[in-house]
């Protein structure tokens, strides 16, 4: 369980603001402060895990019910005057190297359907410090070797004003100054050349895949709704921002379970196979000689027509993703690797931005997604265990998929006496060496590492376009 607590309190504007408390500011100051504001009625609470919503309020009465509420009263004025230009502050201490940071005041998101300016600061951000391979960093500090370090920052979800910082340490032989005309250069490159379509989709799909890797954290869903609620934006409108492919396929497939689940009470046998099913419970339903009571056939029939329109709504977004694929040198590249579809190549490029050089080697980037066997070694002795599951879980499912269809065609076309290529025949060797689940989990190894070297040398896989093309005109 994960329980977190969001207060709200006055926001002054930094440097001038702080400044301004800070010389104003005694300890009577500071204990009144809390006093008046970290109160029950100024505080939103999240709380997350596998607990009893009644047991919960329970405990909140108990240790937050005693303390009284408070109105908070009005905040003494700030003597900050009016910014009419720029605003510069210095701080000389001790330091090896100097650090410059600009910040620009910016919109913070209060409406999500209608402040675009936000998400377009955000794209902007992710394009000028989203990844390794970022402009700042690309440019700045690897090409013209300007800087040691160079950051862009920007939340646009806050309870008060937000800003658009950049910031940097110059190397040895670059001043602040230049470093600062450096930063602003390129954002004026920007608004004047634009960004190409490639980047521009490169980051949509970093973003969109940050948001759902951040739902596999429990305690990270709780800070989100917390975060947005004390900001004033209602936290049912986080799916909103953003469609999540995952969550409409878990809908779907609990519905198709429930239906299986009505039938198979009244005796009906429902094929295996979400299509065939579905179409097999749709004629059910239709037929009135069937055993379904008439009292739940309507029900039934409203789960068919969610279950619908879920898949309406996935196919749009897989055709968002297929035209993204084919926009992306390295999507379309992973696609000629057998295993890899329409999911995992987008996603892969998302997680890597499709650079793989900051990886020692292919087998690094195997163990990144957990695909690596432990070591259980000693001595001359070498003992590999299981594989080790660690960091990208969502990417190391769809790898393992990808190796089990790899598998059940290579099976499928053993026995058709259709001739397989080394990869399925090596594949083939191991099952019957071990077992099936063992063959998936080395053969979804091989596969992350095939990802690497077509991503590292910029090839298609075994010079198959033909199934490159296939996948992007059948994404399913």
């Amino acid at each position: 369980m994960y329980a977190t607590a969001f207060f709200s309190h006055p926001y002054h504007h930094p440097i001038v603001g702080w400044m301004c408390d800070l010389r104003n500011m005694t300890v009577e100051d500071a204990k009144d402060w809390y006093g008046r504001w970290y109160v029950p009625n100024n505080v939103t609470m999240a709380v997350a895990g596998d607990v009893e919503p009644r047991q919960v309020c329970a405990l909140a009465r108990k240790h937050f019910g005693p303390t009284p509420s408070r109105s908070g009263r009005a905040t003494r004025s700030q003597d900050e005057a009016p910014q009419r230009g720029v605003r510069r502050v210095t701080v000389k201490a001790p330091a090896e190297n100097p650090h410059v940071a600009i910040a620009f005041k910016a919109p913070t998101l209060r409406d999500v359907e209608k402040d675009e300016d936000v998400y377009a600061l955000e794209m902007l951000a992710a394009v000028l410090d989203g990844y390794d391979n970022a402009r700042l960093n690309a440019r700045l500090v690897r090409t013209d070797r300007g800087a040691n370090s160079a950051n862009a920052e920007y939340s646009n979800i806050s309870h008060g004003p937000s800003l658009f910082i950049l910031s940097g340490t110059p190397t040895g032989k670059t001043t602040t100054q230049e470093l600062k005309a450096l930063m602003r250069a390129e954002i004026a490159h920007i608004a004047k050349e634009g960004m190409s379509a490639e980047e521009l989709e490169r980051i949509k799909t970093r973003l969109i895949a940050s948001q759902i890797y951040r739902r596999d954290s429990t305690f990270g869903q709780a800070m989100e709704i917390g975060v947005m609620e004390i900001s004033g934006i209602p936290h049912t409108k986080i799916d909103r921002i953003i469609r999540v492919r995952s969550l409409w396929m878990a809908t779907r497939t609990a519905r198709i379970n429930a239906l299986r689940g009505f039938c198979r009470e009244f005796g009906i046998s429902v094929a295996t196979g979400s299509r065939n099913g579905l179409e097999q419970i749709s004629r059910v339903l239709a037929d009135p000689a069937s055993t379904i009571p008439t009292l739940i056939r309507g029900t039934m029939k409203l789960l068919v027509e969610e279950i619908q329109l879920l898949e309406a709504r996935v196919a749009q977004l897989e055709r968002e993703l297929t035209a993204l694929a084919k926009q992306s040198p390295a999507c379309t590249t992973l696609l000629s690797i057998p295993g890899i579809g329409l999911l995992t190549a987008t996603a892969m490029v998302a997680a890597t931005s499709g650079n793989v050089s900051h990886f020692k080697d292919a087998r690094h980037f195997a163990s990144w997604f957990g695909l690596t066997p432990k070591e259980h070694s000693s001595g001359t002795t070498r003992k590999l265990g299981r594989i080790s599951k660690k960091e990208e879980r969502y990417l190391r499912m769809l790898l393992t998929h990808g190796a089990r269809s790899v598998l059940r065609a290579a099976s499928v076309a053993v026995k058709a006496n259709r001739q397989i290529d080394g990869l399925r025949t090596w594949a083939l060797d191991v099952q019957s060496r071990a077992n099936h689940n063992k063959a998936a989990c080395a053969l979804a190894n091989k596969l992350a590492r095939i990802c690497y070297a077509t991503l590292r040398d910029g090839e298609i896989y075994g010079g198959s376009v033909t199934r490159m093309s296939q996948k992007l005109n059948d994404p399913t």
